[in-house]
């Protein structure tokens, strides 16, 4: 079984809102960013290493540059900002924050059943009493799906302690439940919020 990590934040409420919750991660990147001057110093320096070079490289003919400068600009900055790609997310899987539910496999036959797997790691300050559940959102005969939530745990994270969760969901047939082959969402639920999501293929 693959348990992968997932970063629970402090939960506070209100809960922001989505325009709040895009500016505080746009203050968030611009603060890891200002911490690693070297990374956008360097994309910098290259703009205008290649922005001084080219003009060396056609000749200085005014009318030349002004037909092409702007082009030149553009694939400058554009190449420029691939330099830091690779390390555009490193943070984030480090601490675990692009870690999401983990399944044991990517398809699944009714009548069996998959392991859910993950491991909760608290940021906050003061312990957190949580209610985690999951959703599976089973097809339906006419394709749609039909959400349906079930119990998961119970329990409280001391701050920065980290906690694996590992249940197994049947997929057995029941009578108030027929399974249909297809595309299954399962989503883990934290204190009511969707925290992780995958997905699996039910076969008949």
């Amino acid at each position: 079984m693959n348990t992968q990590t997932m970063t629970v934040p402090a939960l506070a409420h209100p809960l922001p809102s989505p325009w709040q919750a895009m500016g505080g991660v746009l203050r968030r990147d611009l603060r890891l960013a200002l911490r690693r001057k070297a990374e956008w110093l360097g994309a910098v320096f290259f703009f205008v290493l290649v922005a001084a070079l080219f003009p060396l490289a056609i000749g200085p003919e005014p009318n030349t540059l002004r037909l092409i400068g702007p082009g030149v600009l553009w694939v400058a900055a554009l190449l420029a900002s691939m330099l830091s790609l690779g390390r555009l997310f490193d943070a984030d899987h480090q601490d675990g924050s692009l870690e999401q539910l983990a399944l044991s496999a990517a398809h699944a036959a009714v009548g069996d059943g998959i392991d859910l797997a993950a491991t909760l790691t608290s940021t906050a300050r003061v312990p957190q009493d949580l209610v985690v559940d999951y959703v599976v959102h089973h097809v339906r005969a006419n394709g749609g799906t039909s959400a349906k939530v079930f119990k998961g745990w119970k329990l409280t994270l001391a701050p920065g302690e980290t906690r694996p969760l590992a249940k197994r969901h049947s997929l057995r047939p029941v009578t108030t439940r027929t399974l249909y082959p297809g595309t299954h969402r399962v989503e883990l639920l934290v204190n009511g919020c969707v925290v992780a999501a995958a997905a699996f293929e039910l076969r008949a």
